[in-house]
């Protein structure tokens, strides 16, 4: 199994509804979703990793995939899920689209990587397959976050 990450838009009013009832997330996580839903699966955290240049919790906007947000809920295993307000997206987009695929990988270190303890440790894996499938990750979180952005939507981040 493993810790994974999925990423939900949702309605601000639906965000509102959370915030007030956080049982409520229960039909979002169950699956009633709206707009956009990515899972990161395996790949949030060496993605956290590119985006920060850091395992631990770092700073917002790019740190949000481990921390930030309002957290709801029960622990879900890593924790609460946490939600990021229409305002914060907006924030989230703009830092997401400054980064680009090769900044991204610039901060590709396999063994820095490993001795910090990012997980998945795949590090020893080919470099090119690796860069594809955390570039695809890349760009399907900024599609997310650009949608949510767009339509004026909160976003939800669960770690299971």
């Amino acid at each position: 199994m493993g810790i994974e990450c999925m990423l939900s838009a949702i309605r601000a009013e639906d965000a509102h509804r959370i915030l007030e009832d956080s049982d409520g997330m229960e039909s979002l996580v169950g699956g009633q979703r709206v707009g956009m839903f990515v899972s990161l699966e395996k790949a949030w955290h060496g993605l956290h990793y590119l985006l920060t240049g850091s395992a631990e919790e770092a700073p917002a906007p790019l740190g949000f995939l481990v921390a930030g947000g309002e957290p709801i809920g029960d622990d879900l295993g890593y924790g609460p899920a946490r939600l990021f307000a229409p305002r914060d997206v907006r924030h989230l987009h703009i830092a997401l689209e400054a980064v680009s695929e090769d900044t991204l990988w610039s901060r590709f270190d396999p063994a820095a990587m490993s001795s910090a303890g990012v997980y998945p440790d795949v590090w020893g894996e080919a470099e090119s397959d690796l860069r594809d499938e955390y570039v695809t990750y890349f760009h399907q979180l900024k599609e997310l976050i650009a949608h949510a952005n767009e339509q004026g939507h909160g976003v939800l981040v669960i770690l299971t």
